[in-house]
């Protein structure tokens, strides 16, 4: 039996390079696909998944969608139905898993089971439910994440996860903020 292709949604920071180790480590066929959308993060986040895809030696692909302004910090309307759809466009192959990082505990509409479910719906629509959605930390909180990272050695050093691009994480930032609380806590 043949590997089941999965395509990460990959933004190079810490959730979705756990989801990548997930599916590695259920022996799946992984490849990422990385969506610059217009985010202010958008070259920092590459340069990590760019190290990332190579420490786990997957394929990466990178795409570009222009026209949208940019974004700075915070909520961006829309985000994940759009990097889902990206997937679901980009995938190769009549079946297998589209996977998301999203998990819970972030408050945001589209990183809720509703919101997966719905998303679910649209995927059906276009692939007979043959391609799916993936999302290993549904129902997960961020620490949990964390302790799966450490548990199975995931590259923490080679994510990025603040909102502004800035070199170094601006500490200032809702994603900022929570890492340093939870590896406050973590320690």
């Amino acid at each position: 039996m043949s590997a089941i292709n999965t395509l990460v949604l990959a933004s190079g920071g810490i959730d979705s390079t756990a989801a990548i180790a997930v599916y590695l480590a259920k022996g799946f066929a992984v490849e990422a696909l990385f969506v610059d959308y217009g985010q202010a993060a958008a070259k920092c986040e590459l340069s990590a998944i760019s190290q990332i895809v190579r420490h786990y030696q997957i394929p990466l692909t990178a795409i570009s969608c222009g026209g949208l302004g940019r974004y700075s910090v915070g909520l961006v309307r829309g985000r994940n139905a759009f990097l889902l759809q990206c997937g679901l466009m980009a995938f190769r192959g009549s079946a297998g898993v589209i996977a998301i990082g999203v998990h819970a505990g972030t408050g945001y509409a589209d990183c809720s089971p509703e919101f997966i479910a719905r998303m679910t719906q649209v995927f059906d629509l276009y692939s007979d439910g043959k391609v799916t959605i993936g999302t290993p930390f549904l129902h997960w909180d961020k620490a949990n994440i964390i302790t799966f990272c450490r548990a199975h050695e995931v590259p923490l050093e080679l994510t990025y996860s603040c909102e502004t691009g800035a070199p170094m994480p601006c500490g200032v930032c809702q994603t900022c903020k929570g890492l340093e609380e939870l590896y406050a806590v973590a320690r």
